[in-house]
């Protein structure tokens, strides 16, 4: 049995439940990871992994790892109920109904995790279920709050409030009706004011609209900030409805508290027809944020090419600029909409226009959308392929570097075809060959490397910071590109400037099979970091067993 310490077990049973790692889970609870241990904040071990555990099923369809990992935890007796925050209530039980799985909601409430709280805290769990369309648990705490029993609280009425516009907002009609039934105020307002019939308008749910109607809700309501029912209608795609709210005297140029009217909003199929009718009604195509994003940026976005000619013809400027920068040309490369692009440009829109806040333009945003009709659209027009981006998200980026980092095989031959240069450095001297290696390993990494060598690219090339492709590679697990680049002559030992290596890399993030593959290959597991450390000390601080064990097998294998 692998042999580690206490606390490498522990790291590594977090590290497990963060990742529903279930193979982990075991190999920590065999090197003697305690439930009980305690952690920071005098929580125990158990407890603040059931609560990761929790977390990573959101989003998740395939939760089988996830329910066998919080069995095991729940088997140990760990407290459903403590807090981990202050004021606080059945902390696990909320995660796991804000995640919307059943199935860990009746799991945790098998095991003892309190269904019903008085106050806010009970509050807090209805508008949550309610938010996650599970009926079952929204009856059961309405029969907890029903004759012959006390019935809510304040606070317990603020959170069925909340719960009536969060199921308004998801479209579960049978959570709306049970609610309005055992009384919720119609007229309920949401965390920013908006009122039942209003998001449901703003969503499309017709039915809910219908059932709001029949109850007597008020139609040409009118929150603090300027919300009303008409642009819920328009934003929900709600064609009769907009009909007859402006038949009955709605405003329709109304705005919201960022002055967004419905014009902006306008979507759905019907879209044309709806803003056909709030243009004869009155509604400004001129019409403006308090960020300056017009109707124009909203009708190129979305390909509607009546509304924006109506917007030009009005006298809106085909390179009018947002807050940001942006131009409708670039909204609608953004959502590949290539008719747009081409109106836009008949009326004197700049296919180079670079938004001066993320320094983007037309050709990063129809790559980062995918939109390979759009990219070549702008391809087929001549224009710059070394623009620089500088996104908070993807960092400095060219397109051909974002094209490799979203791992688009055609468009990157599209870009190489149109004299991209493939050993462009950015100001941190990152290469398109850095930008292979991503959080996605994408299969088509191979594919793309493929193009890249017949280009010419440089695969030993050095950013500011000393990493090369190959440790980018190694810190993100692209295995199958890692190897590649290490045969066509990558130095598996490159120090960066903070002295880690690529081995470092991929021990400390807990890749097994990239760090038996660079020892494999030469890489020296005994170098150290600015730190002091090597990679198995790496691999022991964040409790990555399957690399320790790689790296005591390596020391004791002959050489």
């Amino acid at each position: 049995m692998l042999s580690v310490p206490q606390e490498t077990a522990n790291q590594a049973l977090l590290q497990a439940a963060f990742y529903a790692d279930l193979e982990l889970f075991e190999m920590a609870l065999e090197c003697g990871a305690d439930v009980y241990s305690p952690q920071p904040g005098s929580i125990e071990l158990g407890i603040v992994a059931l609560q990761r555990v929790l977390e990573a099923s959101r989003n998740k369809t395939d939760i089988s790892a996830h329910i066998a990992i919080a069995k095991h935890l729940l088997s140990q007796q760990i407290d459903l109920n403590k807090q981990i925050r202050p004021n606080e209530s059945s902390p696990h039980l909320s995660t796991a109904l804000t995640c919307g799985h059943p199935e860990l909601v009746h799991l945790l409430i098998e095991n003892g995790a309190t269904v019903w709280n008085r106050g806010g805290a009970g509050g807090d769990l209805m508008h949550w279920a309610a938010n996650s369309g599970m009926t079952w648990f929204v009856s059961r705490v309405l029969k907890e709050i029903s004759p012959p029993n006390p019935g809510p609280d304040k606070e317990m009425s603020y959170g069925l409030r909340n719960a009536l516009c969060g199921a308004v907002q998801g479209g579960y009609l049978e959570i709306v009706e049970m609610l309005l039934d055992f009384g919720v105020d119609i007229e309920s307002k949401y965390i920013f004011g908006s009122t039942p019939l209003m998001l449901a308008a703003g969503n499309g749910h017709h039915a809910i609209v219908q059932l709001l109607r029949e109850r007597n809700a008020d139609i040409l309501a009118v929150e603090e900030r300027g919300e009303t029912v008409l642009l819920g209608a328009a934003k929900g795609g709600l064609l009769s409805l907009v009909s007859e709210l402006l038949e009955k005297g709605s405003d329709p140029q109304a705005s919201d508290y960022i002055n967004r009217t419905a014009l902006h909003f306008v979507t759905g199929p019907d879209r044309e027809e709806i803003a056909g009718k709030l243009l004869a009604a009155g509604a400004s195509p001129l019409a403006r944020t308090l960020s300056n994003v017009t109707v124009l940026h909203k009708a190129a976005s979305k390909g509607d090419l009546k509304l924006a000619k109506a917007c030009l013809d009005a006298g809106e400027e085909a390179d009018t600029s947002d807050d940001w920068g942006r131009t409708p040309f670039i909204e609608a490369a953004r959502n590949g909409e290539v008719e747009m692009m081409a109106l836009l440009a008949q009326h004197g829109a700049n296919p180079e226009h670079i938004a001066h806040y993320e320094h983007d333009n037309a050709l990063h945003r129809a790559i980062h959308g995918h939109h390979e009709a759009a990219t070549a659209w702008l391809l087929n027009r001549k224009v710059k392929l070394d623009d620089v981006m500088e996104c908070l998200y993807f960092g400095e980026k060219t397109p051909l570097m974002l094209a490799a980092h979203l791992g688009q095989v055609d468009t990157i031959k599209m870009l190489l075809d149109a004299g991209a240069d493939i050993n462009f450095k950015t100001f941190d001297s990152y290469t398109a060959t850095h930008c292979l290696a991503s959080e996605h390993c994408h299969p088509s990494a191979l594919d793309s490397y493929a193009l890249f060598e017949q280009a010419g690219a440089l695969i030993n090339e050095r950013s500011c910071d000393g990493i090369t492709p190959l440790e980018n590679a190694a810190y993100w697990g692209c295995l199958e590109l890692a190897i590649q680049l290490i045969e066509d002559g990558a130095d598996v030992n490159n120090v960066s400037v903070n002295g880690a290596t690529p081995l470092h890399s991929a021990a400390e993030r807990g890749h097994h099979l990239l760090v038996q593959t660079l020892l494999k290959r030469g890489a020296n597991p005994n170098l150290v970091n600015r730190n002091g450390k090597t990679p198995l000390d790496l691999a022991l601080s964040t409790g990555q067993l399957r690399v320790i064990k790689i790296f005591q097998e390596h020391a004791t294998s002959p050489e």
